[in-house]
């Protein structure tokens, strides 16, 4: 986030920067947590005591890049005796799949393109049918909503932080730009129009505005002095 004034010539005075390390990826996750664990074994129980599934195979599911942890021996072997004791044997066999296979990546780039429709549509699915793992499930935009919400909430107290450090309130600020593909968000949008009105808000350079933001820097002496100082 960062707070700029710019006069009538262009040049640009940073009044103030803040930021939360809030993006697609986190938002990503929110979904498989959130909707999709259960596909793969959330809520099954163990032996004639009912024992929960170990946590530790749900949270590697946080990520595509933990899921390749659990092909360790020892994680594979949770997977087979749970598989052998536990009730819901199809979403473990899923599970056991998913991580034998290597569907991680296909798995959350699934995910990714259905938060992308929701920016478009009230509604849309997330599955994935290939061999061991056949699922699909409807996911409402308010749904997605409500796994966000501490997220969004998160952002709104960073802009606010901006916002006092520069002395400014929200009635000050004339423009706001939204750059990044998750400012397409409409849970977002509406936090973002909520503070500072609908006529103030504008679009730019979606997805790359960060590139071209670190290329600017890269290409200013005064940064790489800076840097090589440091």
């Amino acid at each position: 986030v960062t707070v700029m004034r710019i006069d009538e010539h262009g040049r640009r005075d940073v009044l103030a920067t803040d930021g939360v390390p809030i993006g697609g990826d986190l938002l990503d996750r929110r979904l498989v947590m959130g909707k999709v664990l259960a596909h793969f074994g959330e809520g099954a129980t163990l032996g004639p005591r009912k024992m929960p599934l170990p946590a530790v195979l749900l949270d590697h599911l946080s990520e595509w890049q933990t899921i390749v942890e659990l092909t360790q021996p020892r994680y594979l072997n949770i997977i087979d005796e749970a598989i052998r004791i536990g009730d819901r044997t199809t979403e473990l066999h899923a599970r056991r799949t998913l991580v034998r296979e290597n569907y991680g990546l296909p798995l959350y780039e699934a995910v990714e393109r259905a938060k992308v429709r929701l920016s478009e549509e009230p509604r849309t699915t997330i599955g994935m049918d290939v061999p061991g793992i056949r699922f699909s499930d409807t996911i409402e935009r308010w749904d997605f909503d409500r796994l966000i919400g501490p997220d969004v909430r998160e952002v709104a107290a960073c802009i606010d932080r901006a916002l006092a450090a520069a002395g400014f309130t929200p009635d000050d600020i004339n423009v706001v730009l939204r750059t990044g593909g998750s400012s397409r968000i409409p849970r977002f949008v509406r936090m973002l129009t909520d503070k500072f009105g609908a006529e103030k808000l504008h679009e730019m350079d979606v997805f790359t505005g960060v590139a071209a933001g670190l290329a600017i820097a890269a290409a200013d002496p005064r940064q790489q002095i800076q840097a090589s100082g440091e």
